[in-house]
């Protein structure tokens, strides 16, 4: 007997999924099951009771921090701990939904840091931008500065010269 199921889709496509040993067909496919199919659940788990289901969350949450994801979960998990007949479709629903949260407010957060990162980026930029500017206007001060101090000398080694000249003369 095969591990897969002997199911066989009407485009002739077999079913992949595992087959049962005593029937060869998967939970999905074997004729056997049709009526817990119906209903939704499997073998050994509790259908909610008639009448009003019990809740999962007293009020209804917002979800916009780790915090209060981490909430959730501990309702959710408190709810399937506690009560008989737990609804365990939407309690698994939530708990995927809290991953989904969980991601994006860590996507969210991720956006926030390289926003900031940008802005701060962009002022360190003109910050440079600035302080470039500053270290050029520097450099031609001292340029002029070197200019005007190798123009003092050649006046003093002339002014000395002729100073000697005139000793020499006199």
């Amino acid at each position: 007997m095969s591990v897969y199921c002997a199911f066989v889709r009407p485009d002739g496509v077999a079913c992949r999924g595992y087959a049962s040993k005593q029937t060869g067909y998967c939970w999905h496919h074997d004729p056997a099951r049709e009526a817990e199919r119906a209903t939704g659940l499997r073998e050994g788990t509790a259908a909610p009771p008639s009448g009003e289901p019990a809740t999962i969350l007293p009020e209804p949450a917002t979800l916009e921090s780790v915090d209060d994801v981490h909430r959730l979960m501990v309702s959710v998990s408190n709810y399937l701990a506690t009560v008989p007949r737990a609804d365990t479709a939407r309690a698994h629903a939530l708990c995927t939904s809290a991953g989904v949260l969980l991601r994006s407010i860590g996507v969210r957060g991720l956006q926030q840091r390289l926003r900031t990162l940008e802005a701060e980026l962009a002022e360190a930029t003109t910050r440079t931008t600035e302080l470039e500017r500053r270290l050029q206007q520097s450099r031609q001060t001292t340029d002029q500065q070197r200019q005007t101090i190798a123009q003092l000398r050649q006046h003093l080694r002339a002014a000395t010269r002729a100073q000697e000249n005139q000793r020499e003369v006199a």
